[in-house]
């Protein structure tokens, strides 16, 4: 029998976000007011890394985003008017969760 995972990934939800602290006080803004209100408005899609005690320790953000052709040689994209993709805006994770090598585990997915 395997051991319960230390770390699961869940989208943002009723989360308690305040007592979470990677140090940079704008990435903690970021997660204490402005998340929440992003997933609303469909601005970006937060996701949270949750300890067995259900403590946020880290987070992420995904927002959409697109190419377009103008910005590349015409023979790379000939058949395309524009490429959707998703871009990762925000990652922190809490000093406990760094020195647990959260980075090293969300770099293997």
């Amino acid at each position: 029998m395997s051991a319960a995972p230390l770390y699961s990934v869940e989208a943002l939800g009723t989360h308690e976000r305040l007592s979470f602290s990677c140090g940079v006080p704008e990435l903690d803004h970021y997660l204490h007011v402005q998340a929440g209100q992003d997933a609303k408005r469909k601005v970006a899609a937060p996701f949270v890394l949750v300890d067995p005690s259900r403590n946020v320790v880290g987070y992420y953000t995904l927002s959409a985003m697109r190419f377009d052709r103008a910005n590349y040689p015409p023979k790379q994209l000939a058949s395309f008017r524009s490429i959707r993709s998703f871009r990762l805006r925000f990652w922190a994770a809490s000093p406990s969760a760094r020195r647990a090598k959260v980075k090293s585990w969300a770099e293997s997915y």
